[in-house]
């Protein structure tokens, strides 16, 4: 009976830790989805300024050409 006991809790034990270290690859998913999402935001951000850039220099240049 203490081996069926033991056994037991010996599963209880494993299922727990189990438990637990999926929610640890839980929030180390999550804390690498919030870091791509700030990198996301930062490009998106640079990309239009760049798209900006890109249409003042247009203007120039069409400035340029009918001179």
């Amino acid at each position: 009976m203490n081996v069926l006991k033991d056994k037991t809790a010996l599963i209880a034990i494993s299922a727990a830790a189990a438990l637990l270290l999926m929610g640890y690859a839980n929030l180390q998913q999550a804390n690498s989805n919030k870091q791509l999402s700030v990198q996301v935001e930062k490009l998106s951000t640079q990309l239009e300024q760049l798209n900006g850039k890109s249409a003042e220099l247009q203007e120039q240049v069409d400035d340029l050409a009918q001179q």
